[in-house]
């Protein structure tokens, strides 16, 4: 098979067998790409075969083959080599006065494929007044394994989370569909119930007290509502209380908010002709918005609307809200630019 060794200063040599690696994507169902991808030293591999096949033009090639590989070409992010979480210190201390402590999710495909998402909410809590505890990821909740109904593999890594936690005031989460399961989460995560929060919850609840940049250019930004988040969890206002309060930001409604994007977990892996149906809809309605930005809070959401978007011949980039407001208050992430979903 193809072989590429790839090398990094300071780091080991890794080789990958991406033939080998390809074949197995494109015969397996999204349970078992889940299933390979529940420990953190496998989703590191994957990631960093996803990092390669970017920059070899494999992810092009990949778009040639049916059913999930070509559906997950379609849709992968562009992550980093390295976990954000293996870039910061443990905790990220308040940058103005000190008004308690969360810890912040690292997750999986969030920590390697968003770390600029990261980066921009802890660089807003840190400023609103909160310790941020950050745990060496990936550390994946099993919210994705739960939506294919894999509840041992679920079940295995909610303790493995737990475990991994250090306490705080409140879990606090940047990606909708893992909130909403992490909400409903019983046995070991015990502890953190009715104390996990979405970042956007918990900033709109406490105050963002970032400083507004002294000229923010106006940008209209559009909102598109995570399923996860406005039906899951009922997270409705907040995020558009934050974004209307946004230095330079003119909120742009989007019609029929509560319509899904299509990418409701795994549902555009495994039903990806229904998944279009929604998608196509959910992008004549941005059209028509004609916003600068579009703005949601979930990871799935974020890659589907941007795939939708480009096939579409639409120059809009997608952020998550975090990263708008942390542009729009002179809170730049530490270390990072924005998150790349095209």
């Amino acid at each position: 098979g193809m072989k590429f060794i790839i090398s990094k200063i300071k780091m080991r040599t890794v080789t990958l067998n991406l033939a080998e690696r390809l074949q197995l994507i494109q015969a397996a169902p999204a349970a078992r790409v889940l299933a390979a991808m529940a420990s953190p030293g496998r989703t590191v591999a994957m990631m960093r075969v996803t990092w390669l096949a970017r920059r070899t033009g494999l992810r092009a090639a990949a778009r040639a083959f049916g059913g999930p590989l070509r559906t997950f070409a379609r849709i992968a992010p562009d992550p980093a080599w390295t976990p954000w979480s293996r870039t910061v210190p443990g905790m990220i201390p308040a940058a103005a006065p000190r008004r308690g402590a969360v810890t912040l999710l690292p997750g999986c495909v969030m920590d390697q494929g968003f770390g600029p998402v990261h980066a921009a909410a802890a660089s807003l809590l840190s400023a609103s007044g909160f310790d941020v505890n950050v745990p060496r990821g990936p550390l994946c909740c099993g919210a994705l394994h739960a939506h294919v109904g894999d509840a041992a593999t679920a079940s295995d890594l909610l303790a493995k989370l737990a475990a991994a936690l250090p306490e705080s005031d409140a879990l606090i989460v940047d990606a909708a569909g893992c909130g909403s399961h992490l909400k409903e989460a019983r046995g070991p995560m015990e502890r953190w119930r009715g104390r996990t929060f979405d970042v956007l919850e918990w900033l709109d609840a406490h105050g963002l007290r970032a400083a507004p940049r002294a000229s923010a250019p106006p940008i209209r930004v559009a909102y598109q509502d995570p399923c996860h988040l406005r039906h899951g969890q009922r997270v409705i206002d907040a995020p558009r209380r934050l974004l209307r309060a946004a230095p330079g930001v003119e909120l742009v409604e989007l019609g029929e908010p509560d319509r899904c994007c299509g990418s409701a977990g795994v549902y555009n892996v495994s039903q990806p002709e229904l998944a279009a149906i929604q998608l196509a809809r959910k992008v004549e309605l941005v059209r028509a918005a004609a916003p600068d930005v579009l703005a949601t809070a979930n990871p799935g959401c974020a890659l589907q609307l941007a795939a939708g978007l480009r096939d579409a011949g639409l120059d809009i980039p997608v952020r998550h809200v975090v990263e708008v407001l942390a542009a729009a208050n002179a809170c730049p992430p530490p270390g990072a630019g924005a998150a790349s979903v095209r």
